[in-house]
């Protein structure tokens, strides 16, 4: 009985251990996220204020310095185009390396299509955002022309979406993945067009989408009144949630900061906090009509299969 005592004793503090060191292991994967979380909006804001206009003139003053003794080889720039056109993340590296050791001032114009004439997959996009920032911090000649052919489609799609029309298929997919591209080069400074994203955002929601008369700008006079876009607004929602509508950190990285007293940095405010305010306050007014519609949708459908079981019941099935 005593040895049994013995064992029983010992697999209780074992037991008792291992869940303290679980505790601890748990403690720390929290921390680590959460340094991990902070390191990167530290970075982050690095990178967007040296890509803002006072920073980038500096890199690009000291790269037209070095532009003489690049090379200007003219079949390695035609190269870097045609593997623009064909991007892909693997090649990011070497691309890298061609920008850095290549002349292209004349040629951005065209890596500029380039890109934008590229199969961008969503896996493809933080790649391309650092091809852009480098070509962004090297060359003023461009930024104007990329931006131009970036904000294109965007500009299809609102035109569409005023018919009081919808994208559907692959040109719904690319509206969402140039719609990220520009938040997430919008977020590491390449470009504060925040009135062209609003007005996205406006043809998203519908005219009346979120807002009242006052909200409304001459640029929505004449556009017909149509749905909420629920895809274009998840991925607006997703990539812009903190530095546009003010939503704050992931509500598990919080929770991990009060645990452990280790503050928590937020995301650099872009905007004005009016601005902010009220793109947050038409976003939450389309989620609460989303929503609503989605749960009276739900309950037609119950309805619909209560009947349907009820004929069933009576007049037995249609089809077997």
């Amino acid at each position: 009985m005593i040895i049994l005592a013995a064992i029983t004793f010992s697999i209780l503090i074992i037991t008792h251990l291992n869940r303290i060191m679980k505790r601890g292991n748990k403690g720390d994967n929290s921390l680590k996220e959460l340094q991990q979380y902070r390191s990167s909006e530290t970075h982050r804001r690095s990178v967007y204020l040296q890509n803002r206009p006072d920073g980038v003139s500096e890199t690009r003053a000291s790269h037209e310095d070095r532009l003489p003794r690049l090379k200007t080889d003219f079949k390695k720039c035609s190269a870097f185009v045609k593997k623009m056109r064909n991007f892909t993340p693997e090649a990011l590296s070497g691309l890298l390396r061609d920008v850095d050791s290549l002349n292209l001032s004349k040629y951005t114009s065209e890596i500029a299509s380039a890109i934008m004439e590229s199969r961008l997959n969503p896996s493809d996009l933080s790649a391309v955002v650092e091809i852009v920032i480098a070509l962004h911090q090297k060359y003023e000649s461009f930024t104007s022309p990329f931006l131009a052919a970036l904000f294109a489609p965007l500009k299809g799609y609102v035109e569409v979406r005023g018919r009081g029309e919808e994208l559907e298929g692959v040109e719904l997919r690319r509206s969402r993945i140039i719609l990220r591209l520009v938040l997430e080069l919008f977020m590491v400074g390449v470009h504060s067009r925040i009135n062209a994203l609003d007005l996205v955002l406006t043809h998203i929601l519908g005219p009346d989408g979120g807002m009242n008369e006052e909200m409304k700008g001459e640029e929505e006079e004449g556009v017909e009144e149509n749905k909420v876009d629920p895809l274009m607004l998840s991925t607006f929602v997703k990539y812009g949630s903190e530095v546009l509508l003010g939503i704050t950190p992931p509500p598990k990285l919080q929770a991990i900061s009060d645990s452990l007293d280790v503050p928590l940095d937020g995301r650099t405010c872009l905007l004005p906090p009016a601005k902010m305010e009220m793109m947050a306050d038409r976003v939450k007014a389309a989620y609460n009509d989303l929503s609503t519609n989605f749960l009276d949708v739900y309950r037609d459908l119950q309805n619909h299969e209560h009947l349907c079981r009820k004929d069933e019941v009576i007049h037995g099935r249609f089809f077997y």
